[in-house]
C-alpha cells in the first residue's frame, strides 16, 4: 500500500458501520485502506461468561451487552424491521419513498447473504382487520415486512459478515476504545495508541458511544440537538394471548394517543415465546430487554410499551432525565429490576412475591433476578397514566393483554442520543468527517442504522472517485 492510498477510519462496528465497510470493500478501488474500531469484541466472543450463551445475566459486562462487532443489536431480539418509517425516518433521510425502500432491501440483503434461513413475516394479505379494529380505538397499526434472525442466530451471522470482510481486507482493530478524534483526522485510544490520519472518518458509536459522540461533537463545534427520549416497561403475557397477531406480524407496531394526556406510545421489540432479560449498564443501572429465540420457547410473549418524552427548557437533556428515573428505579429494586402485576399496580400497591406468585404468568426472568415492587414510586405519575390508558386502548385489539395477571418489569428506557447536525449525505460541519447510526441520533434499530451507514458509504465513494 503506498502513501496515495485513500483510507476510511470507521469508529463503530455496529449495524452502520458494517453496512458501510462492506459497501466501501466492494468498491472498484483496490487501494482503499478500511479500518474499524470498536471498544468490544467479536461477535462469537460476547458470550454470557456464565452460560456460554447469548444472552445476558448478572455477570455479564455491559461492553458485551452494548458493543463489540453487530453493536446492540447482536442481543437484540434479532428483528429485522423492513419499513421506512420505522427505526427513523428513512424517507426523510435517503430523499425518497423509492430511495428509503432501495436502501432497505440492501441492508437486508446484507443479512440474508450470509443465511438464507431468516425467517419472513409478510402482514400484508391479513393486516385489514387488525387495521380496523385498531383504528376504531384511535391506535395505528403499521403493517411491515419483517425478517427474524432470532436472539440465538444473530451472533453468527453477524460473525460470518465480519469474517468475510476481513477477507476482503477490511482491518478490524477491537477492544480499541477511540477517545479522541483531532482535527487532522487522527484518532486517539484510550491505550495511547494513534491510527491515521485518514481522509475519510465515519463515527458510528451506537448508543454506548452516544455520549462520547455528543462530547466530540461539542469539542469540534458540530452542532447538536437534544431528541426525545422514551420511558415504560417490558409487558410480559401468555403466549396465547399475542399468538393470533404475531403469526401475522411477529414484532407489531402500534403507536397510540393516550386519551387523558394525548400523549404518544408505542409497542416495540416483541419477543412471541420469548424470554425478559436483565441488562446491566456501565453506571450502575439496570433495565429490561427482551430476547427470541428461534430454537428455545417459553409459555409466555413479551414486549416494550413506551411512552415519549419531549423536554423543554430548563432541562432539554433527555439522557440525564431517563438516567435519573433509572437511578430510582434500579435503587428501589436493589440493583434488579421491578416486577409488577398489573392488578397491583392499578390497585396502588406494590406486588409481593406472594402476590407474583398468584398470577398465572410465571417470569421468564427468574424470580432471583427481580425485585417484586411498585413500578408507581420509581415512574412520574403522566407517565404511569399514559402506561396504563395505552394498555387498556390495546385490550380492545389484542383482548388480555391487560388483564390483572400480566406482569410488568422497569426500568425499560431508550435513549436517544443528541442528533448531530449533518448535510443530506450525513457528513457534518467538518469536512471529510461522516456520522450514522444510533449513536448519531439518526436512527432507532439494526435496519435504520444500516440505511445511514449506507449513504454516507456511498457519498465517501463518490469522493474517492476524484481523489
Amino acid at each position: 500500500m503506498n502513501e496515495t492510498s485513500p483510507s476510511v477510519g470507521i469508529i463503530g462496528a455496529g449495524s452502520a458501520g458494517l453496512v458501510a465497510a462492506d459497501y466501501l470493500s466492494s468498491t472498484n478501488n483496490a487501494d482503499l485502506l478500511i479500518e474499524v474500531f470498536d471498544a468490544g469484541k467479536s461477535a462469537l466472543e460476547r458470550r454470557c461468561p456464565a452460560s456460554n450463551q447469548f444472552h445476558y445475566c448478572v455477570q455479564c459486562k455491559p461492553c458485551n451487552i452494548m458493543c463489540g462487532v453487530g453493536g446492540a443489536g447482536t442481543y437484540s431480539s434479532g428483528i429485522l424491521n423492513l419499513h421506512p418509517k420505522i427505526g427513523g425516518n428513512l424517507v426523510a433521510l435517503t430523499g425518497s419513498e423509492e430511495a428509503a425502500k432501495e436502501a432497505i432491501e440492501h441492508v437486508e440483503h446484507l443479512f440474508t447473504r450470509y443465511s438464507d434461513g431468516i425467517e419472513l413475516y409478510d402482514p400484508s394479505p391479513n393486516q385489514w382487520d387488525i387495521k380496523r379494529i385498531a383504528s376504531a380505538e384511535g391506535i395505528e397499526f403499521i403493517p411491515i415486512k419483517q425478517r427474524l434472525m432470532g436472539s440465538d442466530h444473530s451472533p453468527e451471522i453477524i460473525n460470518k459478515i465480519h469474517t468475510d470482510l476481513v477477507k476482503q481486507g477490511v482491518i478490524f482493530h477491537l477492544e480499541t476504545t477511540v477517545i479522541d478524534i483531532r482535527l487532522d483526522r487522527t484518532f486517539l485510544t484510550r491505550d495511547g495508541e494513534e491510527f491515521g490520519p485518514f481522509d475519510y472518518i465515519l463515527v458510528a458509536p451506537g448508543r454506548f458511544g452516544m455520549i462520547w459522540l455528543s462530547e466530540l461533537a461539542e469539542k469540534l463545534g458540530i452542532p447538536t440537538k437534544y431528541e426525545p427520549l422514551d420511558i415504560g416497561v417490558r409487558v410480559e403475557v401468555k403466549a396465547e394471548i399475542m399468538k393470533e397477531i404475531c403469526d401475522i406480524q411477529r414484532d407489531p407496531k402500534f403507536h397510540i394517543f393516550t386519551k387523558t394526556h394525548d400523549d404518544f406510545v408505542r409497542t416495540f421489540c416483541t419477543n412471541h415465546q420469548g424470554f425478559v432479560v436483565l441488562e446491566r449498564y456501565e453506571d450502575g443501572t439496570v433495565g429490561v430487554n427482551g430476547h427470541s429465540f428461534m430454537e428455545k420457547k417459553s409459555k409466555n410473549t413479551n414486549f416494550a410499551l413506551l411512552a415519549r418524552i419531549n423536554l423543554t427548557e430548563p432541562l432539554e437533556d433527555s439522557t440525564r432525565f431517563g438516567k435519573a428515573i433509572a437511578n430510582i428505579a434500579t435503587t428501589l429494586g436493589g440493583g434488579k429490576p421491578i416486577v409488577q402485576r398489573l392488578r397491583d399496580l392499578r390497585n396502588g400497591r406494590r406486588s409481593t412475591l406472594k402476590r407474583l406468585k398468584k398470577s398465572n404468568v410465571t417470569p421468564t426472568l427468574s424470580y432471583e433476578a427481580i425485585t417484586p415492587g411498585d413500578i408507581s414510586l420509581a415512574y412520574p405519575g403522566r407517565i404511569i397514566m399514559n402506561l396504563l390508558e395505552g394498555l387498556e386502548q390495546l385490550n380492545e385489539v389484542i383482548p388480555g393483554v391487560a388483564s390483572d395477571s400480566t406482569l410488568l418489569y422497569a426500568p425499560e428506557i431508550k435513549y436517544s442520543a443528541k442528533k448531530i447536525e449533518t448535510d443530506d449525505t450525513l457528513e457534518t460541519t467538518v469536512e471529510n468527517l461522516y456520522v450514522a447510526g444510533d449513536g448519531a441520533g439518526l436512527s432507532r434499530g439494526i435496519v435504520a442504522a444500516g440505511v445511514t451507514g449506507l449513504i454516507s458509504a456511498r457519498a465517501i465513494a463518490t469522493k474517492l472517485e476524484t481523489f
